[in-house]
């Protein structure tokens, strides 16, 4: 009989999300304390895998990917962890062929869907990698959509057991609770009390604006464009919203219209770098590369510390087959973010395979 597990659902998909934006060090501690638990959970020791094969210890997580491999073959983790273990030795397709029979098994498992994606971007299969991402965005917006009604559900049980009645709340108070919860990383519930500021005050251009932003950041861009648009025609200087805006429109593929807004932000923010940063990734998109490399270059040239620019510069280097070039911005990324993931991940293939 096959073994169960009763993981802390809570404490992996914190690990899991540490990992997803880059923070190894957090999601290393996190997937080990849930290992202790669970000391043969096949999901924590692939989790664990991929964070050991992030911070450059290969053979460690080989040993934890082949364990999950060899002993969870046929379910959906195994796939995963033996494309994962192709995959990094530079055999794209085979990995593909694992990374299909994950979704297949598991199709509301984001990380499953991650994988076929990156995996359809190296053997240049562009439209399934899109659509990949589609799903990935339907698997988050079920996630948050959850959490916010959790959230609701349990406040108004406290509530109901104290007592207490609700107390009337003004759109003021709304945006300085949000503000706290966002600075904090609380996307889910920053995001909801902007909601109900925008409610209060649908021509709040600051609602609007803190509404559409955690929208872009929950993983949920389509959501965000209505908002943010009303956001800057009410206030057309709002550097948050004119860059979110911009990154909600490029996750559409609206490239013209990203770049209006990216220009506008430049224009409002002439000495900063961020403008420029999404206007690379415009470029990028677009395949074009000679102006995404100028906006890049004039990215550092503001703000030298923006791994996110090496990584564009890295990754355009790659598609003009200027491996040396690419190797050496992706050790530049590393060296101010040293657990970047695609930097570390591209650094990886390309020592591999070359």
């Amino acid at each position: 009989m096959k073994k169960q597990f009763n993981t802390d659902q809570e404490l992996l998909i914190d690990a899991q999300e540490r990992y997803d934006t880059g923070k190894m060090v957090q999601a290393k501690t996190l997937a080990e304390k849930a290992l202790r638990r669970e000391p043969e959970n096949p999901r924590i020791l692939f989790l664990l895998g991929r964070i050991y094969l992030s911070n450059g210890d290969v053979a460690r997580a080989q040993e934890l990917l082949l364990q999950v491999a060899d002993a969870d073959r046929n379910s959906a983790v195994g796939h995963m962890a033996t494309g994962l273990l192709v995959f990094n030795a530079g055999q794209n397709a085979d990995a593909y062929v694992s990374f299909k029979k994950a979704v297949e098994l598991e199709p509301d498992t984001a990380s499953a869907w991650r994988l076929l994606r990156d995996a359809c971007l190296q053997l240049k299969q562009r439209k399934e990698a899109q659509a990949c991402a589609d799903q990935i965005d339907r698997i988050r917006k079920n996630t948050v959509a959850r959490i916010i009604r959790k959230s609701r559900s349990d406040s108004a049980s406290a509530l109901e057991a104290a007592g207490a009645p609700q107390k009337p709340v003004n759109v003021q108070a709304l945006l300085s609770s949000a503000g706290g919860h966002l600075n904090q990383g609380r996307l889910a519930q920053a995001n909801e009390l902007y909601q109900q500021a925008v409610e209060l005050q649908p021509d709040s251009a600051l609602a609007l604006q803190g509404f559409g932003v955690t929208l872009v950041a929950l993983g949920r861009p389509d959501e965000a464009i209505s908002p943010l648009k009303k956001s800057v025609a009410t206030m057309p200087g709002l550097g948050d919203a004119l860059h979110s805006l911009a990154e909600a429109l490029i996750h559409q593929g609206r490239y013209g219209e990203a770049e209006t807004y990216a220009r506008k932000l430049i224009a409002k923010e002439p000495m900063k770098s961020r403008g420029h940063l999404v206007l690379g990734t415009i470029f990028y998109r677009q395949e074009k590369f000679p102006e995404a490399e100028v906006s890049y270059k004039r990215c550092l040239e503001l703000n030298p510390t923006s791994a996110e620019a090496y990584v564009g510069l890295g990754l355009t280097a790659e598609h003009n087959d200027q491996v040396k070039e690419a190797k050496d911005n992706y050790q530049r990324a590393l060296a101010l973010q040293r657990n970047h993931p695609v930097a570390l991940e591209n650094l990886g293939k390309l020592q591999r395979v070359r």
